[in-house]
Formats: C-alpha cells, sequence, structure tokens
C-alpha cells in the first residue's frame, strides 16, 4: 500500500475516464474491525446506489472490482487511513496518514480534498546530508526518514553538514531548490534514523504552519490590489486562464454541483451531502483539480483560518484586476 503525495495527486488528475469511484475509510472514527468492515460496506452501498443512479452503463464493471478490492482490503488491521479510487482504466489504494473522515464520492472525477489536507502536513521533504567526501540523501515524511538514491529535484529541502559546506551548498542551491532548513551535523545522525527524523521534521513541520500564515497574508495584500477574490464564479473563470496562483479551500464544506470544463462556469445542484457523507461532485473540488492542473497551489485549512467568509480566497498572478472581469453571479 503505497503513501499519498504530491506526484499521486497529479496521477490521480491525468487518469480520469468516465465516472470516477474515490472513498476514503479513516480506522480513527470505528471503534473495532468490525464497526470498520460495516463502515466499509456501508460506503460501497452508497456507491453502488450512486452508480445506478447516475452512472448506469458503468456501474456493472466499476463495482464488481471495486467489491472485490474491499472485501481484499477488510482482511486487514487498519492503523491509517485509506483513499480506495477506481474508474474503468484506473484503481489504486493509498495510505493517508491522520486522516479523519469517511467519505464515498462518485463524479466524473476523483474527489482530492481529503488528501490534500493530509499531505499539505504530512508531504514529503527532502535531506541532503553533506559530509568532506561525499553526500547522502534521504527523503522525510510523518512516518519516518529513507534513504534515496538521486538527489531533490524539488519540494522542500533540509541540508545537514558542517558549516563550510552547507555555506558552499545554498551558494550554489538557493535559487534552484527550496531550501527550508540548515542543521550542523552530528556525525551520528545519518546512522540513526530516528535522531535524523526528530531533527528535520521539527524544521519540516514549522515551514508547513508558515506556509498557511503567509498564503494568508498574502490573500489579504493582494485583495486590496484587486488581485484577490473569494468569489466562486471569478475564481472559476480565472483558474481557466491559468491566473489563479493559490487558493485557499474550507476544510469539511462542500457544495454540490460541477465547474464547467470548457467555460470554467460553476455548476450548483440542488441536492446537498447525504446524511452518510456520501455525494456526487464537489464544485469545490473541481475548482482544487482545475488550479493544480493550470500550475496553482492549493491549501485547506480550517474556518478559523480563512480571510474570509467564503469557503474559497484565492490569489492571481499580477495581470488585470481580477474585479474587471465580468461574470455572471448567480
Amino acid at each position: 500500500m503505497r503513501p499519498i503525495g504530491s506526484t499521486q495527486i497529479k496521477n490521480l488528475l491525468l487518469n480520469k475516464d468516465g465516472v470516477c469511484v474515490s472513498m476514503y475509510v479513516s480506522p480513527t472514527l470505528s471503534h473495532d474491525q468490525k464497526s470498520l468492515q460495516l463502515s466499509m460496506k456501508s460506503q460501497l452501498s452508497r456507491i453502488r446506489s450512486l452508480l445506478h443512479q447516475h452512472y448506469p452503463s458503468e456501474a456493472g464493471t466499476i463495482l464488481g472490482s471495486l467489491a472485490r478490492l474491499i472485501e481484499h482490503l477488510q482482511e486487514f488491521h487498519l492503523s491509517t487511513g485509506l483513499a480506495i479510487f477506481k474508474s474503468q482504466s484506473f484503481e489504486g489504494v493509498f495510505s493517508v496518514p491522520n486522516l479523519s473522515i469517511n467519505r464515498a464520492v462518485v463524479a466524473d472525477s476523483f474527489h482530492i480534498r481529503p488528501i490534500l489536507t493530509s499531505i499539505q502536513h504530512h508531504d514529503r521533504y527532502a535531506i541532503v546530508v553533506l559530509n568532506t567526501d561525499s553526500t547522502i540523501y534521504f527523503e522525510g515524511s510523518e512516518l519516518g526518514v529513507q534513504p534515496i538514491a538521486s538527489p531533490p529535484t524539488s519540494g522542500p529541502l533540509v541540508i545537514l553538514g558542517e558549516e563550510p559546506l552547507r555555506a558552499g551548498f545554498f551558494a550554489k542551491s538557493a535559487k534552484t531548490h527550496q531550501i527550508i532548513g540548515s542543521i550542523d551535523l552530528k556525525q551520528d545522525w545519518q546512522e540513526n534514523l530516528d535522531i535524523l527524523f526528530q531533527k528535520t521534521r521539527r524544521i519540516a513541520r514549522q515551514w508547513m504552519r508558515n506556509q498557511t500564515s503567509r498564503d494568508i497574508d498574502e490573500y489579504h495584500i493582494m485583495h486590496k490590489k484587486g488581485l484577490a477574490s473569494d468569489n466562486l464564479y471569478q475564481t472559476a473563470i480565472a483558474a481557466m486562464s491559468r491566473r489563479v496562483k493559490s487558493l485557499l479551500l474550507e476544510k469539511n464544506v462542500y457544495l454540490v454541483g460541477r465547474i464547467n470544463s470548457h467555460t470554467g462556469q460553476p455548476i450548483l445542484a440542488e441536492a446537498n451531502i447525504n446524511e452518510d457523507n456520501s455525494t456526487l461532485d464537489d464544485i469545490l473540488d473541481d475548482l482544487a483539480e482545475l488550479v493544480i492542473r493550470t500550475g496553482g497551489q492549493v491549501r485547506v485549512v480550517d474556518s478559523l483560518e480563512m480571510p474570509s467568509a467564503s469557503p474559497l480566497a484565492a490569489t492571481f498572478f499580477p495581470r488585470t484586476p481580477i474585479n474587471s472581469v465580468k461574470v455572471r453571479v448567480g
């Protein structure tokens, strides 16, 4: 079972053909293994109902393989959350640390917001250990650190080494790498992965917390310049034009509907989230997918952190101010 990360999200956005089923299972919401199994069966039952109602021609093939997959997963004692994805041409099961929701979605694309919430707090970061005669690379996450064979090409980076080596690396790499921390190397750290994890993870966690604060501050600054909006219609159309730089979404808020893939126009539906937390398309999820596909960044935050009363807040690249873009509202 693979951990979920940014690369897997991009693959999910590419693997949508016809109906896409997304199922999230949190072991922390079940009292024991039996209740967990009942929860999975209940979600499968709701998925079956949604498929037969809205995608009858594809229901049979999707349900058969999905039911077998879930039956296989029920044999395991889960210690971490699961994200299960199924379409006609794609099937994937990923571990999701600290997942706190059971959710089933049947739509024309995979539902990604729960994993965005997880990876922004638990995503991977790279570690570069600089020795006089060698350089060693590691990858860190909330689950620990492990050696990797090749140097990292992107993402946050923590460097360890004696001060002259770190200074030299920083001078050469500051413009090409996102260096978030620098630590004086103790020789035994690279041989003790637990110590390496503790020292670097502290830096990574603080950097991730700071990211949210920076995004919120930037929204307020850009809003005064006419380069930010909390309007769904303005943001969706701007995203179609590759204008959205960053998007904040409120956690656990869903708007049933979809975004027209050709025009960017949001289409709200009258239906609401069902009592069993299953649904069809979620407009905010569609918006997140669109922003990611067009090169923007998406962050999911708690309601108290949102910079406005809207469940979304977007900043834009500095072209024409967004308040000059005419859109239909309502």
